[in-house]
């Protein structure tokens, strides 16, 4: 058995999720990352992602990066560099880069909705309903409601034109009956 499975050769690599945040600026109720102080991802360990992307994918092929976090758009300049620095490496090696990120809205500046405009990222948005159900298990860091900013960095986003735009509702037990 070890020998047939040491025999087996691992497929090629089609996509990376990049941890760009291990912080969130909120403390939502049911997060299942616990307590989210923590570190942003340097350019050297995207870079060395990206590495890692191009000697394990297929030449040609269309590869996955999902921009994750804590809150990936709290590591600006990380964002901007592997959609920029990174994905400009993926197309010199033959390979056709897409991006998709999770985040809460609530750190989109216009500047931060165009890049990503720009670069084509596809984006869900978490948004709890309105703001008695959001507020209720996405609170601020400091304790504070996140809905009103949660909806300015959704409008953001939709003025920039994002093309692939969604929103993400997290249905609680006790919200339940407000969004359904």
């Amino acid at each position: 058995v070890e020998a047939r499975v040491a025999a087996i050769e691992p497929p090629p690599l089609s996509g990376l999720e990049l941890m760009l945040s291990e912080a969130c600026n909120l403390r939502c109720s049911y997060c299942f990352h616990g307590g989210m102080d923590g570190d942003l991802m340097p350019a050297a360990v995207i870079d060395a992602a990206v590495a890692l992307l191009v000697e394990g994918a297929q030449p040609g092929e269309r590869v996955s990066l999902t921009l994750f976090g804590g809150e990936p758009l709290l590591n600006p300049r990380g964002l901007e560099h592997v959609l920029t620095e990174g994905a400009a490496r993926l197309r010199e090696q033959g390979l056709q880069p897409h991006f998709n990120m999770t985040t809460n809205a609530t750190a989109v500046t216009a500047d931060i909705a165009r890049l990503l405009a720009e670069h084509g990222v596809s984006i869900m948005v978490s948004l709890d309903g309105a703001p008695e159900s959001h507020d209720r298990h996405r609170r601020m860091a400091g304790g504070g409601a996140s809905h009103m900013a949660a909806c300015r960095g959704l409008r953001e986003l939709q003025a920039a034109s994002v093309a692939d735009l969604t929103v993400r509702v997290t249905v609680a037990p006790d919200t339940a009956s407000e969004l359904i």
